[in-house]
């Protein structure tokens, strides 16, 4: 953040003859304003509202401050400095631990009965080898007559989406028959229904309460006795707005039907037959249903070479009755999705035909009329597709699969241009069995099935940059698995049911439902004196056995809901015997969340001292130097620019069995450079600047002002530029800096300061591993936040700039301390999936963890979409990274700017141009047009200039161009 304006006040007799060039001065009795010109002193003038804006100016001379409380539950702990006992609990002195595993070698690990985990000793941690648990067992550890320990362990706990629940959905009193094609949904009463059809039988259906206690089971429809029985194919069904619910039927030897049920599960109309003047039941009908925005039912499905679709009124009457599109060449349509633009109007049907394995689509308007045909969306060998839509963006996301492997297809419904993107992070998929998602928070859950071992399963993908955000795992393993559906319940839990022969000795297809919500991995201690009686361990609390022993055995379990994460443990210590004695020993924070730059802070805490001391220090500098602390009084750092705040307690012992000094929990409050902390108001540092700014555009209106009786010309302009409603914008190319309200030209940042994934619009960024922060904040301009990830080894970050693409020629990176990436690329793409490499590091040495500027060979310098920062090991080894920000960044020697057209009475035949300039040894020169903008004369800058040579024209159009480092503040004309 730029620094507050130092502004010099005092008595007009005291007034100084000189002053620094820019400096303001403000008499305190006569109110008067003066800026410093290096070699003397300016004054302003009187100005009405002067007095106001320096009371302003000092008012908001106030603290930025932010508090952090440490409560010990997800310490911030620099483990390297830490010798104190630290849990859940707080932080307490105790004995130098007699025995440590930090799992570099497997001398003290019992590899026959641990199971289920990878040492990676390189990196010195313990993961979970693609299982749900793990145990670690260690040798016997040789101890004398030992009856008193504390253990203490490091491990992180990544959070996973797991299982939460399964049940079997229908009772025993339809456990005889099967249940085919289960469909689950929610009403508007946040009701979880499930339906499925029984073979032979009818129209089954499930309905639990948000609380999940049952509040229908039974026939919804009954077709017994008529022989007629359900088609091999997925059927499904909606809400409307009036909480009814309709259930699409396609059965064999019947025609299709809409089955409407009412939100007390009553038929609310008689069946409607969709059948139109053709049969649906020779092939797999696919009879599919949407509800729009006005509550009208859609209705579709594929026979031969034909897509049938028609609409009804929510009271059961035809709006559009049953039609037909014939698609040339010829193409058997065997799947048909829907999407809707509600925004725009349409309705959009997306088709599959299996004869030439192309996508299609058709998009109506509501009311039916211009129907546009978009022929060559992409491939899909597989009949299964699944499909949603953007309406901010105007794009259909169409998720299929083309020779085993999952494939999105993007389509404009505007336009009907399309793009195919590949999909990473699948098995095999069976292409005979369905695929397809629900979306939860931008996040596509897609559901498939393996093609060798017929397991289904589940991934989660980032629907807007189509990249894994939750590993695949397993839902069911075996091959008695074929239908799947999901949704978001009203809990906002991902629910799924699958019809599964697993609850039936008769090999009966019945429904399981599998409900699925973010859950933690764990990581349990226990001890063993004889390796048969085991004692379970809570860190940092002492342990007693029952009698002395001279062995020990940990045991380490580790559990994760999903396949793909784990957590990892580095370490853990053993401290034999009692409470500490005569001890000291320390506490180190890692880096805290805080205010950028850090002034100064206030500590408090929550301590026992049970005799002993607690000496208490802070530092601002990552612990390069540290300040002695008094609880609740104000510390002041004697460098206020840095951003890395530390803690360090110092607790000593005295020489007791009995007490020990501990910390519960601990609060810091940083405030930076500006100094009164009683003022909260989240916007106060843009306001500070505002002011200043604002104060020196005062300076220049009024000069300007002043010296119009020097030139002689009547009419005049001033435009300081405190915001753009004077720049013909589309004609500049000058860059406009928001905070200082200038323009400028020099290194330009390609990124505006970011405020989610996906904000400011157009930019987008995601990241292969979340454990810490978010990827935005690598673009929020603020160094106390960041983004982080321990999973893995090799870690990238993404952001989508726009399109058309942009050319970054340089990069500024900030490191988080110990955890800083070491090697990494710089790449760059316009398909997102093939990467340049643009820039290369190995072996980075930080001496700063603030802004390192890199560049770009300008051989690789060329515009992309995406870019990507590629990290392949830091400072911690090759699995945990952290960078605070990434700044891309370009250079540009010259850049203009132009006045919107000032209309003139008359041709206007002279101009003066006076600029607010910093030169910086850059230089700018001005232009003047008078017919539009397609005439120019060079105008020499406080030079009275004749133009009217040019063309006759009453527009009159200034221009600045502007190279090097020059920055224009503001700019005034004078013309007549």
């Amino acid at each position: 953040m730029t620094l507050p304006i130092k502004l010099k006040r005092g008595l007009k007799a005291n007034l100084p003859s000189a002053a620094s060039a820019g400096e303001p001065l403000f008499t305190t009795d006569t109110k008067e304003l003066f800026i410093g010109t290096g070699d003397g002193i300016s004054a302003i003038g009187t100005d009405p509202t002067l007095a106001e804006r320096v009371g302003k100016l000092e008012k908001y001379r106030s603290s930025v401050s932010r508090t952090y409380t440490e409560t010990f539950t997800s310490p911030k702990v620099d483990i390297e400095k830490t010798t104190a006992w630290y849990s859940t609990n707080g932080v307490r002195t105790s004995k130098i631990p007699s025995i440590t595993e930090n799992f570099t070698d497997l001398s003290a690990v019992d590899q026959i009965n641990s199971y289920g985990v990878t040492f990676d000793t390189e990196n010195a941690l313990v993961r979970l080898s693609n299982t749900l648990e793990g145990v670690v067992v260690s040798s016997a550890l040789p101890v004398v007559g030992v009856d008193k320990l504390t253990v203490q362990s490091d491990y992180m706990l990544p959070k996973a989406l797991g299982v939460t629940a399964t049940k079997k959905v229908t009772g025993e009193k339809v456990s005889k028959f099967p249940h085919l094609e289960p469909t689950i949904l929610v009403d508007r009463l946040n009701r979880t229904w499930v339906i499925s059809f029984v073979d032979r039988e009818g129209i089954y259906a499930v309905v639990t309460n948000p609380d999940d206690s049952l509040a229908f089971e039974g026939y919804l429809y009954s077709y017994s006795g008529t022989g007629y029985y359900v088609a091999s194919s997925i059927t499904n069904a909606v809400v409307d707005h009036n909480n009814n619910v309709w259930i699409a039927a396609a059965l064999t030897s019947m025609p299709g039907l809409l089955i409407s049920i009412t939100p007390d599960f009553q038929a609310f109309l008689t069946p409607i037959s969709v059948k139109g003047n053709t049969s649906i039941n020779t092939s797999t009908p696919f009879l599919k249903l949407h509800v729009d925005k006005n509550n009208r039912i859609w209705y579709s499905w594929g026979y031969s070479t034909n897509l049938y679709y028609g609409c009804v009124n929510s009271d059961g009457t035809f709006f559009i009755p049953t039609t037909s599109l014939a698609f040339t060449p010829s193409m058997v349509v065997d799947n048909v999705v829907m999407v809707e633009d509600r925004t725009k109007g349409y309705v959009c049907f997306i088709t599959r035909g299996f004869s030439i394995n192309t996508v299609r689509a058709l998009r109506l308007n509501y009311d039916g009329t211009n129907p546009t045909h978009f022929s060559s969306i992409g491939k899909a060998s597989s009949k299964w597709l699944n499909a949603t839509h953007d309406e901010s963006t105007g794009i259909t996301t169409i998720l299929c699969v083309d020779n085993n492997a999952p494939i999105v297809h993007r389509l404009n419904l505007s336009t009907g241009a399309s793009t195919t993107f590949p999909l990473t992070g699948f098995m095999a998929i069976d292409h005979s069995l369905p695929i397809g998602f629900v979306l939860q928070d931008k996040i596509m859950r897609v559901f498939y099935h393996q093609q060798t071992v017929g397991s289904t399963r589940l991934i989660s993908i980032d629907v807007a940059t189509l990249s894994v955000v939750e590993p695949d795992t397993l839902i069911q393993s075996g091959t008695n698995t074929t239908r799947i559906s999901g949704c978001i319940d009203g809990k906002g839990r991902l629910t799924i049911v699958i019809n599964t022969t697993e609850y039936s000795s008769s090999n009966y297809s019945l429904i399981k439902m599998l409900r699925y919500d973010t859950v933690p991995t764990s990581v349990t201690f226990q001890i063993s004196p004889d390796g048969a009686s085991w004692f379970p361990l809570s860190l940092g609390e002492e342990l007693t056995l029952p009698t002395k022993t001279d062995q020990l055995i940990m045991k380490i379990k580790m559990q994760s809901p999903n396949y793909g994460i784990s957590p990892t443990i580095r370490s853990y210590r053993i401290s034999l015997g009692g409470a500490a004695g005569e001890i000291t020993q320390v506490y180190t924070s890692s880096t805290l969340p805080s205010v950028t730059p850090i002034s100064r802070v206030t500590l408090t805490a929550n301590q026992i001292l049970d005799g002993g001391e607690i000496l208490w220090e802070v530092s601002n500098n990552g612990g390069g130097s540290w300040q002695s602390a008094e609880l609740g009084q104000e510390i002041e750092f004697a460098n206020p620019i840095n951003s890395d705040l530390r803690v360090r307690a110092t607790l000593h012992s005295p020489a007791s069995e009995s007490s020990t000094p501990s910390i519960r929990d601990f609060t810091v409050t940083s405030a930076n450079l500006l100094l009164n902390p009683s003022i909260a108001d989240s916007n106060l540092p843009q306001r500070v600047i505002d002011l200043e700014t604002n104060l020196l555009k005062t300076n220049f209106q009024l000069i300007t002002y002043m010296n119009a009786t020097k030139y002689g010309l009547k009419n005049m302009v001033i435009d300081t530029f405190t915001d753009l409603s004077g720049v013909d914008i589309p004609n500049s190319q000058a860059v406009y800096d928001h905070t200082q309200k200038k323009f400028t030209t020099g290194i330009v940042d390609i990124v505006p300061p970011m405020t989610a994934n996906d904000a400011p619009a157009p930019f987008i960024v995601s990241a292969d591993s979340v454990t810490g922060g978010a990827v935005f904040h690598m673009f929020d301009r603020n160094f106390a936040s960041g983004w982080s990830t321990t999973a893995g080894g090799h870690h990238w970050i993404k952001i989508f700039l726009d399109n058309p693409a942009q050319i970054v020629d340089r990069y500024l990176l900030s490191g988080g301390a110990k955890y800083a990436p070491t090697s990494w690329q710089l790449q760059g793409s316009n398909n997102n999936t093939t990467w340049d490499t643009l820039h290369s590091v190995s072996g980075y040495v930080w001496n700063q963890y603030e802004g390192n500027e890199f560049t770009i060979p300008t051989e690789n310098i060329k515009p992309y979409q995406y870019y990507r920062f590629y990290s392949t090991s830091s400072q911690y080894g090759s699995g945990v990274t952290q960078i605070q920000e990434l700044r891309l960044q370009k250079a540009v020697d010259q850049n203009h700017l132009q006045s919107k057209p000032e209309n003139t009475t008359t041709p206007p035949n002279k101009i003066v141009i006076v600029g607010d300039e910093t030169v910086n040894g850059g230089s700018i020169k001005y232009q003047a047009s008078r017919d539009g903008g397609n005439t120019w004369s060079d105008v020499p800058a406080q030079t009275l200039t004749d133009i009217s040579s040019q063309p006759v024209g009453t527009q009159l159009v200034v221009k600045a161009i502007i190279t090097g480092n020059a920055e224009l503040n503001a700019w005034g004309y004078y013309y007549e």
